[in-house]
């Protein structure tokens, strides 16, 4: 069969019957599943990898993302700051910059 261009030949058979035709050709590296969050989540090497990790986020909410990629003795790196609300620095960095509190005030949008 010769498709062009590759994604209208792939739209022609399942993600199942892909697997099937290319399993037996040893071409397991190129292709795979289409899996959900939560499937990903629960797959044994994410978690053996420590892929994913979940931190109280600044509300208080828990937070999962994608963890830091490489291990170090066998360690994945730890969260040292969760994702912080938009703006969160702010006054911190403008502070840095020199800008005094009551200036820092002023840039405040109003409603």
């Amino acid at each position: 069969m010769s498709c062009n261009p590759v994604a209208a030949c792939t739209r022609q058979r399942t993600n199942a019957e892909w697997i099937a035709i290319m399993e037996p050709l040893k071409i397991w590296i190129w292709h795979g599943s289409v899996r959900g969050y939560a499937e990903i989540a629960q797959d044994p090497q994410v978690k053996h990898n420590k892929a994913l990790v979940t931190v109280e986020g600044a509300t208080g909410t828990p937070v999962t993302f994608v963890n830091h990629p490489i291990q170090y003795d066998g360690q994945a790196a730890e969260v040292g700051l969760p994702p912080q609300p938009l703006g969160a620095q702010t006054g911190e960095v403008l502070a840095e910059l020199g800008i005094a509190a009551a200036e820092q005030d002023a840039l405040e949008p109003r409603a």
